[in-house]
């Protein structure tokens, strides 16, 4: 039996959601909420969506020639779970919504803590979300964080002393035309709030970090430091952890963001969406007790698939294996991450991506 979803919110995760779930054998997509009768709006009919908007704004929506089925609420009605993909604030009082017709609900990382009973990250705490009613995946930059810590974790166990991380993160994803900064560089209070994020999933995990916003759009990039209580591990043990992590590129020869956005775009990847981390392993280095090391996060795609299987374990459908697998393989991220370790390792044979 299918999950019958809707996405509230049609920005950059909102319409990345909404197209996976399309794609998976047991996700319905009822529609998505949208609130402004914009040009997302006519795209959004295009691709077939059933739209949903404020009891207030339908007029405006019909004056303006975009088709509606009705108001959020009777959106919210015909669900099952909502994926909550409404800018950041929004989403804990849209809860109010949702819990008034005792409705499931997946949130995004810029709503707080406090949204939700868990904190999730696939890699992290799959089984933790059954049954879970209400779920707040991480964000970009910490799921990014998750995704490379965990594994050296679970190999290292006691070993890591600490970590840290300063993070250089992008100004402004590239559709938006309101936020900067385009000639400057900003940094926040230290610590940033990414470690206390972190420890929402990994609780007793030693770490602080650092942010900077820098004027460019195509990634974000952070600059981690473990710091072990013995020796270190070499760059070929940290290399063959990671090459079996699915939803990580081992990445040995990119010298920029622009050539890691580049291969996907000759890729053909829609949107650009790599939906892994990539690892740069030729920033890689070792000290003694320390290992340092720079990975790059794509900000609009990374957190789709976290939606997907937020969704599969909240309803308990599948296990975590089988689960993460049908997610990666609707959204082809083995074949992206293996293309993007072969086009960065100096080998020219790609596998055959299928684009749809």
């Amino acid at each position: 039996m299918k999950i019958n979803v809707s996405v509230n919110g049609y920005g950059t995760i909102g319409k990345r959601v909404a197209e996976a779930i399309l794609k998976h054998p047991l996700l319905n997509l009822i529609g998505i909420g949208k609130y402004t009768p914009d040009h997302e709006a006519f795209l959004a009919v295009e691709k077939g969506f059933s739209i949903f908007a404020p009891k207030d704004s339908l007029t405006k929506f019909s004056s303006k020639g975009v088709k509606v089925e009705g108001s959020i609420e009777d959106m919210i009605k015909l669900s099952d779970v909502i994926v909550d993909c409404s800018p950041a604030g929004k989403g804990i009082e849209n809860k109010k919504l949702y819990v008034s017709y005792n409705k499931k609900a997946i949130f995004q990382g810029g709503e707080s803590k406090e949204v939700a009973e868990l904190s999730f990250n696939s890699r992290c705490n799959f089984n933790a979300a059954k049954g879970k009613k209400y779920i707040r995946v991480v964000s970009c930059n910490t799921t990014a964080l998750c995704r490379i810590i965990k594994p050296l974790m679970e190999y290292y166990q006691n070993q890591v002393k600490n970590i840290e991380a300063i993070l250089l993160r992008r100004a402004a994803d590239p559709c938006d035309d309101k936020t900067g900064p385009i000639n400057a560089v900003k940094w926040s209070r230290a610590p940033s709030h990414h470690a206390e994020d972190v420890k929402t999933i990994m609780k007793d995990l030693k770490i602080s970090t650092s942010a900077f916003i820098i004027p460019h759009t195509l990634a974000h990039l952070t600059y981690l430091i473990f710091n072990f209580n013995s020796d270190a591990p070499t760059q070929e043990e940290v290399y063959e952890i990671f090459k079996k992590e699915r939803r990580v590129a081992v990445v040995e020869n990119a010298q920029s963001t622009a050539q890691l956005i580049e291969a996907s775009r000759d890729l053909e990847l829609k949107r650009c969406d790599a939906y892994v981390v990539y690892l740069l392993m030729n920033t890689f280095n070792k000290n003694e007790n320390k290992i340092s090391f720079t990975i790059v996060t794509p900000q609009e795609s990374i957190v789709i698939p976290e939606n997907i299987d937020a969704l599969i374990a909240q309803s308990n459908l599948m296990d975590e294996e089988k689960a993460q697998k049908i997610t990666e393989k609707i959204l082809h991220i083995d074949l992206i991450k293996e293309s993007i370790e072969k086009i960065f390792s100096n080998q020219l044979t790609i596998p055959q991506l299928l684009h749809s």
